[in-house]
């Protein structure tokens, strides 16, 4: 193997701005020759949807895109996509196959148990769907789907310890075939942004408290359940950053409660960090995490943060010491820490720096490449891929046509 770089290929479905898919970016952008040589293999880029496409051709990523390639299930175009990755597999003869997210590592793994040989397979499932997305049937045969894909899978990223710890609960993958590595960031454009002045731009009082939120208006993220929170706290904004299908159902909910010109709804911006330093607390009222990226970038930006236990949250935040700590779904809970913390700017200020210390450079960008390209080689080596060169090799590494 030392005579190349590694050939690797990822793949993932929705390529929006996300934790996924950003952890995916930079991993790929990160490994290239003369050690690597990798491709991304994503579904159509979403039209009206902030996506990643642009970004990734900048960053020099190859992307060979599989139209069938979607998130929701569908069997007539699952199966499309599933023949389409086995032809891709088979013509670029790939040491690695990386697979992300749930329904792109079903399908991968399963298009790669018909080449022979077979790649070293590596799935990162960035958290899991087996509560808090979908119905219970749903679910069930998610976990059902990724206990099959588990046989046939050399190792498991994930994020976090307590998400090995479930994978593991859930019959998915013994511990010994997992490894922990976290989603990294850049740290230092979180730790260096200069701050917005919300108070000017939204022509708020200087008194104005304000709590914020980064991520998809999706219900999953739990936001209606901050905007509850908060409709008894006096001169309390909510400023949500991302876009979603449940932006409207949001607005509908403040104005119920009275408090529509406290909630702000700032859509997509590229201005996270900017935006995060102008935040007098972050909180983060998801019902399922992996690890919580955007949690990561508010830590690292030395906010303050009250977050849901759940999912790899909890590895995240000592509850009391980095941040608090509350039940998903409860509102009055949430509140009532909210409001501890407003009137408390010490302690504010002693959770916003030992969470910014506490994330350090475990969770940096350049920690998560370093030990995903060390697990890659070790893998390898392990199943002892070898592919003998042919003609077919270089007409698709030179193809330009389809990426």
């Amino acid at each position: 193997m030392s005579e190349r770089p590694l050939r690797v290929l990822h793949v993932i479905t929705r390529w929006v701005r996300g934790g996924a898919q950003m952890n995916t970016l930079d991993t790929v952008a990160a490994l290239k020759p003369p050690q690597f040589e990798s491709w991304l293999v994503v579904g159509a880029c979403e039209e009206n949807v902030p996506n990643l496409c642009v970004e990734a051709v900048d960053r020099g990523v190859r992307i060979l895109f599989v139209p069938d390639l979607v998130r929701e299930i569908s069997p007539y175009r699952d199966i499309k996509a599933w023949l389409h990755l086995v032809r891709i597999l088979r013509w670029g003869r790939f040491d690695v196959l990386h697979t992300h997210t749930s329904k792109a590592g079903i399908l991968g793994r399963a298009a790669a148990v018909w080449i022979h040989p077979r790649p070293a397979i590596v799935h990162s499932p960035h958290g899991h769907v087996f509560y808090g997305y979908f119905g219970k049937t749903k679910s069930f045969l998610f976990m059902l789907l990724e206990r099959c894909a588990g046989w046939v899978t050399d190792r498991m990223i994930v994020l976090t310890t307590q998400g090995m710890r479930d994978h593991e609960k859930l019959g998915i993958m013994p511990a010994t075939r997992m490894q922990v590595i976290p989603s990294g960031v850049d740290m230092k454009r979180f730790r260096d942004a200069e701050s917005v002045n919300f108070r000017e731009r939204l022509g708020l009082s200087q008194g104005s408290f304000l709590v914020g939120s980064v991520g998809r208006l999706v219900e999953v993220k739990g936001h209606i359940y901050l905007i509850r929170a908060v409709a008894d706290l006096d001169d309390v904004h909510v400023i949500l950053i991302g876009e979603g299908a449940l932006e409207e159902r949001l607005r509908l909910e403040a104005a119920r409660l009275g408090i529509q010109r406290r909630l702000h709804l700032l859509g997509f911006s590229e201005q996270i960090p900017e935006l995060l330093k102008g935040l007098d607390l972050f909180v983060l009222p998801s019902l399922n995490e992996g690890m919580g990226r955007a949690l990561v970038e508010a830590m690292a930006s030395g906010l303050p943060c009250v977050a849901t236990r759940v999912g790899g949250v909890v590895d995240l935040i000592q509850d009391g010491i980095t941040g608090l700590l509350v039940p998903s779904q409860d509102e009055m809970a949430l509140s009532k820490a909210i409001q501890n913390l407003m009137k408390n700017p010490q302690k504010r200020a002693s959770l916003g720096t030992l969470a910014r210390q506490w994330v350090g450079e475990t969770y940096s960008r350049e920690y998560m490449v370093n030990r995903i390209a060390s697990l890659y080689h070790q893998v390898v080596k392990e199943k002892n891929v070898k592919w003998k060169e042919d003609p077919c090799w270089k007409s698709f590494s030179q193809d330009k046509d389809c990426w």
